[in-house]
């Protein structure tokens, strides 16, 4: 048997799991604004991060709720819409993202990418038949092209040693969204809703005028940057 003297005990052990887990979180949101400060370039490259995932969580919080509001659909119909969201990750990732960032640069393809996120939550938001969901769907999928090219935007705008720190900036940025993005959606879907199901689709109305919000960052991010810009090299 082990002496009580050399084990610690569960809930001190979570304790300090805890607070090792708060000391990571703060050393990585402190090495973000570090990386930020020291590549202004990087402000509106991280506005259009942020309010693109804002964006994002309207669906894997309300789409539910919405589809059997508006539509009165069940668990199977809602299950047939997740694997087209699927198919079409797929497809994308698998086939389009390459050649549309190739054929249009990586500037236009931020745009061309987030022009179909703000089309495909626009449709959401004012779908008036359940097929129209599914078109949001298809054109949902190619709204992860501006990721594609941002990443490579801002994989250019720091240096090649800083890359490690840049990835880590955009994770801390990431999981600081994810906590408000439950309150901003839920809230949103029961204001809409309380005053009529048609307007069940108000998270994605949100979630488009977030991407509309964004458009400035973007265009201010890709100002003056050549799409065979190099990144930048450290001393």
């Amino acid at each position: 048997m082990v002496p009580s003297c050399w084990s610690i005990p569960t809930n001190q052990k979570s304790l300090r799991l805890a607070g090792t887990s708060k000391c990571r979180k703060r050393k990585l949101l402190f090495g973000s604004a570090l990386l930020i400060r020291q590549y202004p370039a990087l402000w509106a490259l991280i506005g259009v991060s942020v309010l693109s995932f804002l964006a994002h969580d309207s669906l894997p919080h309300t789409f539910f709720l919405y589809a059997h509001a508006r539509f009165g659909w069940d668990q199977k119909m809602v299950g047939y819409a997740l694997v087209a969201v699927g198919v079409m990750s797929v497809i994308v990732q698998a086939a389009a993202i390459g050649p549309i960032v190739k054929a249009l640069g990586e500037k236009r393809a931020l745009y061309f990418g987030m022009g179909m996120g703000l089309a495909a939550f626009a449709l959401y938001g004012v779908a008036w038949a359940g097929w129209v969901v599914f078109a949001a769907i298809a054109l949902g999928g190619f709204w992860g092209v501006w990721s594609a090219a941002a990443q490579t935007i801002l994989s250019k705008t720091v240096a090649s040693t800083e890359q490690g720190r840049l990835q880590g900036a955009l994770a801390s940025v990431r999981a600081a969204c994810q906590v408000f993005t439950p309150a901003i959606f839920n809230g949103a879907f029961a204001l809409g809703v309380s005053v009529d199901a048609r307007w069940a689709g108000a998270p994605m109305l949100v979630s488009a005028a977030l991407l509309a919000s964004a458009v400035p960052f973007a265009l201010a991010a890709t100002r003056g940057l050549g799409p065979d810009a190099a990144a930048p090299e450290t001393a």
